[in-house]
């Protein structure tokens, strides 16, 4: 990055610039001009998609290069994690009123020319093509510009003040703010830059460092809130219902009329995913499905073997019901990068609990029959036990009493 700062301080740009779209053609042009083989018309597509919208002002977020291997055939939508891990910030950030490809522009310093290329081509064209970007931004003349690059933490980093990041920034910082001086005075008056950690950084290189996810989340909701203050919600409250603060289930099936399936889920949820004293570092991962961590083989084993403070008969359900909770783990969807959101595989879940209903029936009829006793935890009917049957089951109220190691999970929402 040394060499591209040294490279465009000799940059000048053209005050006169202004038209967008024309700079963004220029750029197009001048790529396929100086790539050894043209770009697809899927890349062509999608880049152009991610720079729109082609007006002035706005967000305009500045990345480095494309990634040689991305799925540029699956449109704007492609599992990208980057560009997921984006596009969901912006929208926890300003409440789903801004999206990437509808209100956010989104450009890279070197577009593209992917890390491979940009060893293949000379001084004088990188030069020319990052001359023709910096025409664009210029032209763009966007009201707050996110530059995402690499990052130096100099300090902790878990604080609420997008300002305290600016002295951490290595770059894009000193490819950019260098050449402030060669945009226009209508382009710095009006601009407010705001630099962060590529997004890459969080979600690639350190999937399940909560501080720096925590720290993207900051810098994308600062952004958010220097454009529009009164799109944004608050990022204490943000934090407060995201990132371990509580479990949220998506829950196809659910048509309202059946509360107990609530009820149910909740506690199973927190079962399968969520032990008291820490969440799943796995679950960050948007799009990728649980699977059991070490910790949770611990937390497993922990409830089979702790026979120094429960009964023979709480070691007896213990033994039957973890089984079922290790095969109902696995029936849950990671879909978020900063929220302990899941997904249900409703088809894998609903056969596991088929399964396993007599299991859940035998729980319930011995904790039914002393559901005050000193433990405290877990299920009971409102009926005497009888055999659940798919045909029986709707028809069932199940209560649970959420205390013991749930009631430290707390409740997940709906």
């Amino acid at each position: 990055m040394d060499s591209i700062t040294a490279e465009i301080s000799q940059l000048e740009i053209s005050p006169s610039s202004r038209s967008y779209a024309k700079q963004y053609h220029n750029i197009v042009s001048y790529a396929c001009e100086i790539r050894r083989q043209s770009p697809s018309k899927a890349e062509l597509d999608v880049t152009k998609a991610l720079a729109g919208p082609f007006i002035t002002g706005g967000l305009l977020v500045i990345l480095l290069e494309p990634l040689q291997t991305h799925p540029w055939l699956e449109g704007s939508k492609a599992k990208c994690a980057t560009l997921s891990a984006l596009e969901e910030g912006i929208s926890v950030s300003s409440g789903g009123k801004l999206s990437l490809c509808n209100h956010v522009s989104v450009l890279d310093l070197r577009p593209f020319i992917c890390k491979e290329l940009n060893n293949n081509i000379g001084d004088h064209q990188r030069e020319k093509l990052l001359a023709l970007v910096l025409e664009a931004i210029n032209a763009k003349m966007p009201d707050v510009t996110l530059c995402m690059g690499n990052v130096s933490t100099l300090y902790p980093s878990y604080h609420y003040h997008i300002e305290h990041k600016l002295t951490r920034v290595k770059e894009p910082r000193r490819a950019l703010m260098d050449h402030k001086d060669h945009l226009s005075d209508e382009f710095r008056k009006r601009n407010t830059w705001i630099y962060a950690m590529h997004p890459s950084r969080s979600v690639n290189h350190n999937p399940n460092d909560l501080e720096m996810r925590l720290e993207l989340l900051e810098s994308i909701h600062g952004a958010c809130k220097q454009l529009d203050p009164g799109i944004v919600r608050p990022l204490p409250s943000i934090v407060a219902n995201h990132l371990g603060q509580g479990i949220e289930l998506f829950n196809p099936s659910d048509n309202g009329k059946d509360g107990w399936v609530k009820t149910l889920l909740c506690v199973l949820v927190n079962l399968c995913l969520r032990p008291p004293y820490q969440l799943p570092d796995s679950c960050l991962m948007a799009n990728s499905m649980f699977r059991l961590e070490r910790w949770h083989q611990d937390y497993f084993d922990h409830i089979l073997k702790h026979s120094d403070t429960i009964g023979k008969e709480d070691k007896r359900i213990a033994a039957t019901l973890v089984p079922l909770l290790r095969r109902l783990n696995m029936c849950f969807k990671s879909t978020s990068w900063y929220t302990y959101t899941y997904e249900i595989d409703w088809e894998k879940f609903t056969r596991a609990l088929a399964d396993g209903l007599t299991v859940l029936e035998d729980v319930c009829g011995s904790l039914g029959k002393n559901r005050f006793s000193s433990n405290a935890r877990g299920v009971y009917i409102e009926s005497s036990p009888t055999k659940i049957t798919t045909d029986t089951l709707e028809a069932r109220r199940i209560y649970f009493a959420a205390h013991g190691s749930l009631g430290a999970c707390g409740v997940p929402k709906h």
